[in-house]
């Protein structure tokens, strides 16, 4: 729960840096999305729920790495050679950043998703 909150914390920052790209526009479209109602679910409704759970799976195993890298931390105080300990910790950090990179892309593209899905939605069928 810690480290969800770390990343939700993560992705307030990230929606503050969206408004200040878009002139506040992300935010007026996440609040349009969530006052939004659909007769169907649209097939980007489920994309956008897809990248919501990629963002939180980025975000999530960013922060953890955190934790990993304070128990490769004791893991050398406990002896581990300190090659090993360059290694791994260089490891967490590699995935730390790669992590947050690519949350901060998959917000871009959930900000784009939910813009699209407040426009004309067509029914086919």
């Amino acid at each position: 729960m810690v480290l969800e909150d770390i990343g939700a914390r993560y992705e307030v920052q990230l929606d503050r840096w969206a408004d200040r790209r878009t002139d506040n526009e992300h935010t007026r479209n996440w609040q349009a999305y969530l006052q939004t109602v659909f007769k169907s679910d649209p097939i980007g409704r489920r994309y956008a729920r897809t990248l919501v759970l990629r963002l939180k799976f980025e975000l999530g195993t960013a922060f953890a790495m955190v934790s990993a890298g304070l128990g490769v931390i004791w893991l050398g105080a406990l002896g581990t050679r300190l090659w090993m300990i360059v290694l791994l910790e260089s490891l967490c950090l590699t995935f730390l950043i790669w992590q947050l990179i690519e949350a901060r892309e998959t917000h871009k593209v959930l900000s784009k998703t939910r813009a699209v899905l407040l426009g004309t939605l067509k029914i086919i069928g």
